[in-house]
């Protein structure tokens, strides 16, 4: 993974957990454009063409997924492990 990669990742993990973790417990359906990201058009052929930064924040969203921080399929909440790792799991559910 280059640099540039690494942070432009790091950058939008953190504004995806941002949003779910602000509205934990609420899914939450994640527009690419709502995080500045182009979204691709619709080809003469019927098929959807997305833009290399919308296909980048698709895989960000698959990989929170498949590393079980957040689940959903058209709309999206944290986990309780997305929380812990993220410090933000509430009070009442801190072990003491």
């Amino acid at each position: 993974m280059s640099e540039s990669n690494r942070e432009k990742f790091n950058d939008l993990i953190s504004q995806i957990m941002d949003v779910l973790i602000d509205s934990c417990p609420v899914y939450n359906s994640l527009d690419p454009e709502e995080f500045g990201i182009q979204a691709g058009e619709m080809a003469n052929n019927g098929m959807y063409n997305p833009t290399d930064e919308e296909a980048f924040f698709n895989d960000c969203i698959r990989w929170l997924k498949d590393e079980e921080f957040i689940r959903g399929d058209n709309s999206f909440v944290v986990t309780s492990y997305g929380l812990e790792m993220f410090n933000s799991l509430p009070d009442c559910l801190v072990a003491n």
